[in-house]
């Protein structure tokens, strides 16, 4: 009896293994919270969905980057890892693609927990939200048009954070470097983001124009213009930011044969 031995297989199950406590935690919490804050109504549902797929999107798509590459480095079995018969980008994007999964499978159950709760209500209400967006297409549906707005956006957001994220981390050698950076680094992209608001308010003319574009690329671009009365520029968002942040860091991956010294 023979046995055919399949490295890109065995790396996939090896990674899920590894990383799927991370995948449940995330996904038990984020799915808790967003059925419980809308089914209780505490605070409106759009901004418990906001809630959920902003803040709590962020710390998952930190704590799921941080847990590829760093522990492998931290337990001394990265050096071996590499030196199996997988090519050295295949590694990366295999162990990029596992957190990549996790991430967006707890977003959608998040919403789909979200959309359940507001179902069990029996009712589809739109209490107060924040005036500047209260005539806005996005609010003048049913619940179910703000969750899949949110789910879409926040996925195309997050995946591009997550692989920010993943790339920035592969150099750390323990979960708590992997941690720090990753904090300090989502607390320059918030900063980058928040010019955003700004724009017509404080830059104006050619500087207005570069804020703009430069916005539009940002990482968290997808959540930043999901209100925005002209969908065409959240569509753009949807577009540019995984083909920026998430088609680069692949093509890199794929053209390097061996970890850089």
């Amino acid at each position: 009896m023979t046995t055919t031995y399949h490295p890109i297989r065995s790396l996939v199950w090896k990674e899920w293994r590894e990383q799927r406590w991370r995948f449940a935690l995330g996904a038990l919490v984020l799915t808790t919270l967003s059925a419980s804050m809308v089914r209780a109504q505490l605070i409106p549902t759009a901004e418990s969905v906001a809630i959920i797929f902003g803040p709590l999107g962020l710390v998952l798509s930190v704590f799921l980057s941080m847990g590829a590459v760093p522990p492998e480095r931290a337990a001394g079995t990265w050096h071996f890892l590499v030196t199996q018969p997988v090519p050295f980008g295949r590694l990366l994007i295999v162990k990029w693609a596992v957190g990549a999964a996790a991430l967006l499978s707890t977003l959608v159950l998040a919403g789909a927990a979200a959309y359940a709760a507001e179902r069990s209500r029996g009712v589809f209400t739109w209490p107060p939200f924040p005036d500047q967006f209260v005539d806005l297409p996005i609010l003048q549906g049913k619940t179910s048009t703000l969750v899949l707005s949110m789910v879409g956006s926040a996925c195309a957001a997050f995946l591009a954070l997550y692989s920010l994220m993943f790339t920035a981390m592969l150099k750390a050698r323990t979960e708590l470097h992997a941690g720090l950076a990753g904090i300090l680094l989502t607390i320059v992209i918030l900063a980058w983001a928040a010019q955003y608001p700004m724009i017509g308010w404080v830059y104006h003319d050619e500087v207005a124009t570069v804020a703009w574009y430069s916005s539009l690329v940002n990482p968290l671009s997808p959540l930043m213009f999901q209100f925005k009365e002209n969908r065409m520029t959240h569509a753009l968002a949807l577009t540019m930011t995984p083909l920026v942040w998430v088609g680069i860091p692949v093509i890199r991956w794929l053209r390097r044969k061996r970890e850089a010294k």
